[in-house]
């Protein structure tokens, strides 16, 4: 009985080995209706050119640094830009998927000196104007880890410029509208079944560029986690004496 049982056991144990060997001889499916979260990148690769004609100055190529979203809309992140998968692909498919860029908030790094004065510059979807889409064009799909991508979109944003408290009351808004592309991306998997883009830029070829990556979770600082450390202890403290009277 045992001898019969443990053979019983070694057959499902090579067939299950057997099935995940064929199942990772290519990509999974990539789901619709699904949202990529990302972040924009400081640095060299994340900026635009913005016009300050109105307050004496010309066209300043401007850092961007993602602004992340408040709780709820994505707690606990650094999301700043929001895609949807709007179509998908079947395991091992190349093609395009549809996209729309559903929410994005960007601001300068720093101030913007601007003649006598000093501005914070700030980049949000116009959401007054046409959807923000395009497409992700899966280049490569035959690997289990991922494969490769080219995307195409137009994104309709508001750029407001703020003039700094104390130097003057300067406000703008500004509606434009850029053409971003990227090729050869990469993406990958996660356990066969989901879709996860790897750091990449996108860029118009003049007036805008942007470093995107994945979202990551926001870890509190050193000082912010002692706090909440002391607090913690504190109130564990408190509840034993509580307890004791």
């Amino acid at each position: 009985m045992n001898r019969l049982l443990r053979s019983a056991l070694l057959s499902l144990v090579v067939g299950g080995l057997i099935f995940a060997g064929s199942r990772s001889a290519r990509g999974g499916e990539i789901d619709a209706g699904e949202f990529d979260w990302l972040h924009v990148i400081p640095g060299e690769h994340s900026w635009v050119v913005v016009d300050f004609s109105t307050f004496g100055g010309g066209e300043i190529p401007v850092s961007l640094i993602g602004s992340p979203f408040p709780s709820p809309l994505v707690p606990g992140t650094n999301t700043d830009t929001i895609v949807e998968r709007q179509t998908g692909l079947l395991a091992g498919e190349t093609g395009p998927i549809e996209i729309e860029i559903v929410a994005l908030q960007l601001r300068s790094v720093e101030p913007v000196p601007v003649a006598d004065s000093f501005f914070d510059v700030f980049v949000q979807l116009d959401f007054g104007g046409p959807t923000s889409d395009g497409t992700v064009d899966i280049t490569q799909h035959n690997d289990p880890d991922g494969g490769t991508f080219d995307s195409f979109f137009d994104i309709f944003v508001t750029i407001t410029l703020n003039e700094h408290a104390g130097f003057g009351s300067g406000h703008e808004v500004q509606q434009r509208q850029f053409t971003l592309q990227s090729n050869n991306g990469q993406w990958f998997h996660s356990d066969l079944t989901d879709f996860y883009i790897q750091p990449f830029i996108v860029s118009d070829g003049s007036d805008i560029e942007l470093l995107l990556a994945p979202a990551q979770a926001i870890i509190p600082e050193p000082t912010s986690l002692a706090l909440l450390l002391t607090g913690g202890l504190g109130l564990l403290i408190y509840r034993r004496k509580t307890r004791v009277v």
